[in-house]
């Protein structure tokens, strides 16, 4: 015996020598060579299947405990009666390890009470199996590269974030659990395997702050830009662990039931470990472009105090502006972080909008000063100047606001400058009506579109929308412009910019005559005497004129199917929606939030329009608004009480008769006695109230407005095609097929739902998954057991389920021996 033990050794030891190999198979079956093994143990890491009793235990020794996976000579001894060779292949894809060997495990060696009766017992095998092919990429890179990189342990743990957040909570009840259930060597192992975490941990209660140091030690390395003098770089695990150390931090941050214990045992690992000393090391005093992005709520919000107090120390509003545009980048790192979108530290993203809306004043208000001609004031506002008026809408309106006072200083900056951009752009812009003897804005013309849109013969709807001003309009057509032909038009309104005028223009009467009669504004259709100052009357000439019966209000689509739409309006169909004017009167505050709201309203009675098939919608208005950043004061208002008014609001008044001075601009009212006077720049009349929204003048907010074409674009193919990304052969019995989506041309297309299968000589081989295509993908396929040789070429089909039309084939070489089962 000794002499074959010898030579055993010798043949072992030549053998890893001489090959790049560290591992041999020794197969037994008739288990002769039992005694011999044992003689060899001293010798070589022997892991055996006499003395394990099981293929999965062999499986998980080797591949995750280190003083298996890391020894360089390792040797299995196989004993289990199999046929030959087959073993490796069962061993390597798992099928006969996972149906038998692993329930028998889980039952014998960890303890688990499986039913009794064999229904019951057949279906647990066949789930297991399931759960099995779900983690076969770690198989699968064991054999590739030798050592996996995923746990085995996750088939002990159905949501292990779930269980290490449990932990977190209750420690020592947690991890009296695991080991009850003889798990925790298994956590252990996922533990290092995932996170490379293998600290040894005294006392349960020590836990939680460990491992959350473990993450955060990585998190601060990767945003400090992993410094080589870096002070925690002894507690770091390999690098390759980074990314899923991230992930689960980022992770257990999203849910909010998590997230006050995360950052508790962030604020205590900060106290621990004084992260914050660290952080300054890396940092610049005063050059705010250099500070680091750290995501740490507790760093965080140190670093935007000390922004905030620098910013609130500097006196002249020129000033703060140079001190928030040399730190614009800054600013756009921060409000990207993770903090800001957890709504921990919404300011940052305040404080970007803010610095870029600055910038954007800044640029305007130098180009301002240099028009010299009426219509380069229009085409600035326009082709940009208009994003002013709606980021600082939507900075007024932001939701993530919890603490104004803390943004207060920028705030005030904002508004004061925005009101500066507000001043200068209308008094430029009104300086040039002073010569003016009738509105004639080239190249713009008057809102005056009904005529021209019902001359085309189509079923369309016109949505006439009270004061939409040119900045709503865009906003509400870049929410269609992917999917539609999109355009939008200025126009300018007639004044006073009011809805009586401009409706009523709008309709493009052939004769008008207007007068004010006990105050009130009537504006008479001559022709039928109608006055068309009111609503009612408005109706009936598109009626008369237009041969028009459907009306309907935005309010009124919302609430209807599309259906409906489709079988109550079989012509054109006139909307109406007047929640913005409404709005406007509101205070500042909800009016700013309800805007948003009210255009998504709009956005979606259209595309209800548009599915009822209506070839084009067409969206009008009547007249724009001023919104002032702040109520009006005194210095803003115009006393005209020494004039003979006979209408007198903020933003115009009508009389007979004016005398010419400096305080306001003067017009004739075509076809009337009357005379019109607006007040300069964005000033007002004094009366009654203090009002931040405002119409009836000639500002450019007020006077320039949007004419939106909507057009459905031809209808092509519908459904969504499919195609499987080539690759060369198959390698292994489960593998993943990657899918690509050809997305058809068209608004609405048809999510397809496909299935995917081999073929070998007309017969289906491989199991057959649903898969249903909404966007790139991919399908994990196995392979079935059955005789076909290495080396021969099957076909991959992916099949529409509903149709079963052949969508897309390509024929693969198959670079392993399929066998039947045993």
């Amino acid at each position: 015996m000794n002499k074959i033990i010898s030579q055993l050794k010798k043949e072992f030891n030549d053998y890893f020598n001489r090959s790049n190999y560290n591992l041999i198979l020794w197969f037994d079956p008739n288990k002769e060579w039992v005694n011999f093994v044992k003689k060899l143990k001293n010798e070589f890491k022997i892991i055996s299947t006499e003395e394990e009793r099981s293929l999965f235990k062999v499986k998980y020794l080797l591949e995750m405990k280190p003083e298996y996976s890391e020894q360089e000579k390792k040797i299995i001894y196989f004993n289990i009666d199999l046929k030959g060779d087959k073993i490796l292949e069962e061993y390597h894809y798992l099928g006969w390890i996972y149906k038998e060997d692993l329930f028998n495990f889980l039952e014998n060696v960890i303890g688990v009470n499986f039913p009794k009766e064999k229904e019951k017992r057949n279906k647990i095998k066949k789930g297991i199996v399931a759960l099995a092919n779900e983690s076969l990429k770690a198989t699968e890179d064991f054999w590739e590269k030798k050592f996996g990189i995923t746990s085995p342990a996750d088939l002990f743990f159905e949501d292990f974030e779930k269980i290490l957040i449990e932990i977190l909570k209750n420690p020592e009840t947690e991890i009296n659990l695991l080991e009850r259930e003889n798990k925790m060597e298994q956590f252990l192992d996922k533990l290092k395997f995932d996170f490379g975490f293998d600290k040894v941990i005294e006392k349960s209660e020590e836990f939680p702050l460990s491992f959350l140091s473990h993450l955060l030690f990585i998190q601060l390395f990767i945003e400090l830009e992993q410094p080589n003098d870096f002070p925690l770089k002894d507690h770091l695990p390999h690098e390759n662990k980074f990314k899923n150390c991230i992930s689960t931090l980022e992770s257990m941050l999203k849910h909010t039931e998590n997230k006050d214990l995360v950052i508790n045992l962030i604020f205590n690992v900060e106290k621990k470990y004084a992260l914050t000393n660290i952080v300054k090391k890396y940092v610049i005093e005063k050059d705010f472009n250099k500070l680091i992005k750290v995501i740490f709520p507790q760093m965080d919000k140190l670093v935007f105090d000390k922004f905030n107090k620098e910013l609130s120390i500097i006196r002249t509003k020129d000033e703060k502006l140079k001190f928030l545009l040399e730190n614009l980048d800054f600013l756009n790192s921060k409000s990207k972080s993770i903090w800001v979108k957890e709504n921990e530290i919404p300011e940052w993203e305040i404080l970007f909008n803010c610095a870029k809306l600055c910038l954007q004043i800044n640029q305007a208000l130098k180009e301002i000063e240099d028009f010299n001609l009426f219509n380069e004031v229009i085409e600035k506002y326009i082709e940009n100047y208009w994003e002013i008026d709606s980021n600082y809408r939507k900075i007024q309106s932001s939701p993530y606001i919890k603490n104004p006072e803390k943004i207060e200083i920028i705030f005030d900056l904002i508004m004061e400058y925005y009101f500066e951009f507000l001043r200068k752009i209308n008094l430029k812009f009104t300086s040039f009506f002073e010569e003016l003897k009738e509105l004639n804005l080239k190249p713009l013309n008057s809102i005056n579109q009904f005529s021209k849109i019902f001359k085309k013969s189509e079923k369309k709807a016109i949505i006439v929308i009270d004061a939409l001003r040119y900045e709503l309009g865009m906003e509400l057509l870049n929410i269609f412009k992917d999917d539609f032909e999109t355009e939008i038009i200025p126009y300018y309104t007639e004044i006073p910019s009011i809805t009586k005028i401009g409706m009523t223009y709008m309709l493009n009467p052939s004769k008008i005559k207007i007068n004010v009669k006990d105050e009130k504004l009537k504006i008479f259709e001559t022709e039928s005497n109608n006055d068309l100052s009111i609503k009612m009357n408005r109706e009936k000439f598109i009626k008369t004129k237009f041969k028009i019966e459907s009306f309907a209000w935005i309010k009124d689509i919302l609430k209807m199917r599309v259906r409906d739409i489709n079988k109550n309006y079989k012509d054109s169909l006139i909307v109406f929606h007047t929640d913005i004017d409404s709005t406007g009167t509101d205070s500042q505050s909800i009016a700013f939030n309800k805007f948003s709201l009210i255009l998504l309203d709009i956005a979606k009675s259209i595309r209800k329009i548009i599915d009822a098939e209506f070839e084009n919608v067409y969206i009008l208005t009547d007249h724009g608004f001023l919104l002032l950043p702040e109520k009006l004061k005194d210095h803003l208002k115009v006393d005209i009480s020494d004039l003979s008014t006979l209408i007198k609001k903020p933003r115009y008044a009508m009389g007979s008769k004016f005398p010419n001075n400096g305080r306001y601009n003067q017009f004739i009212i075509k076809n009337s006695q009357l005379r019109l006077i607006t007040p300069n720049g964005i000033n007002c009349f004094i009366s009654q109230g203090a009002y931040n929204f405002l119409h009836g003048g000639i500002s450019i907010q007020e006077i320039i407005i949007p004419f939106i074409k909507i057009k459905v674009k031809p209808k092509v193919e519908r459904k969504i095609n499919v195609k499987i990304s080539p690759f060369d052969a198959i390698n292994n019995r489960i593998f993943k097929v990657q899918l690509k989506k050809q997305f058809p041309k068209t608004i609405t297309p048809e999510i397809r739902n496909v299935k995917v299968f081999c073929e070998y000589e007309g017969k289906i081989i491989s199991t057959e998954p649903e898969y249903l295509v909404e966007q790139d993908g991919e399908v994990q396929l196995r392979l079935l057991s059955i005789d076909i040789p290495k080396g021969s070429e099957i076909s991959l089909k992916v099949q529409d389920v509903d149709t079963l039309e052949i969508l897309d084939w390509i024929n693969v070489k198959l670079n392993i021996h399929l066998m039947e089962d045993l």
